[in-house]
């Protein structure tokens, strides 16, 4: 097999074989660092430390614990993928072209007892002009993040703030999830992850200057089910640049396409590990 790196105009033009783990960097949740990479990185493969690059290569070469036939790695809106430093955006790539695919294409057979070659490809997605996020005109941007966090009381809570704690231990399926995220959000009925991402972009029915969730335990989090774990983890950044003004795109400065809220608000989103 022959792992390369491609170039399209659409994640719908991406093959994903039986079996195969798929992952999606996008550029709409404003990648804008290294450490913004490796911790999204470390989510969509439910890496053990992903806190530098020597670590995120290594562990890339591993994914057992996955138990894939093969991988894909697609990133979205890659025209403007770190377009603010072009330095970190050359050292991923040298890291797959250069180590991630070779490895996997046959490197692994010469350095590990029982090692197995795998499919690696890497998509380089680059999207009409229209689908890239701006900020409003009218609007400051907040900045709001996922961070990590040793213990509760490491985590800033300003005063009139919305906050939530899960025990990530404790959840293992959607039904879960759902059904506790309904009672701390007082969303509507949800039947699916589509119904949660809509309540969580509206919140009206809150009285709050912002929004604090907090995972416990977090590397426990949807263990049972880590493709389900990586949609979760999509949905929850989605909801945080929902909420700092960062989807959609304006056309004009009174043409807007895209959802956005009324009002901005902070949402800060903490994994706990311990």
């Amino acid at each position: 097999m022959q792992n390369n790196i491609h170039i399209v105009e659409d994640l719908s033009q991406i093959p994903i074989p039986d079996n195969h783990h798929l992952a999606v960097l996008d550029q709409a949740l404003y990648l804008k660092s290294d450490s913004d990479i490796l911790t999204a990185l470390g989510h969509l493969y439910h890496m053990p430390d992903y806190h530098n690059w020597a670590a995120v290569s290594d562990w890339i070469r591993d994914l057992d614990w996955l138990n894939a036939e093969g991988y894909v790695l697609a990133i979205d809106q890659f025209n403007n993928f770190m377009s603010e430093d072009s330095d970190i955006k050359n050292l991923f790539l040298y890291i797959l072209s250069g180590s991630v695919l070779p490895w996997w294409e046959g490197e692994i057979l010469n350095c590990m007892v029982g090692g197995e070659t795998k499919s690696f490809q890497v998509y380089l997605v680059n999207n009409s002009p229209l689908s890239l996020p701006a900020p409003s005109p009218n609007q400051e941007r907040i900045n709001n993040q996922v961070q990590l966090a040793h213990h509760l009381d490491d985590i800033p809570i300003p005063d009139d703030q919305h906050v939530v704690i899960l025990d990530g231990a404790t959840i293992q399926s959607e039904r879960e999830l759902l059904a506790i995220l309904e009672n701390a959000y007082q969303l509507p009925p949800c039947q699916n992850l589509d119904d949660l991402k809509k309540g969580l972009r509206d919140l009206s029915w809150i009285d709050a200057s912002g929004y604090v969730l907090i995972i416990k335990q977090f590397e426990d989090f949807m263990k049972e089910d880590p493709s389900k774990y990586q949609f979760l983890s999509l949905l929850f950044l989605d909801t945080l640049h929902f909420w700092s003004g960062d989807l959609g795109y304006w056309l004009s400065k009174d043409e807007f396409i895209g959802d956005r809220p009324k009002q901005l608000k902070s949402f800060q989103m903490y994994w706990i590990k311990d």
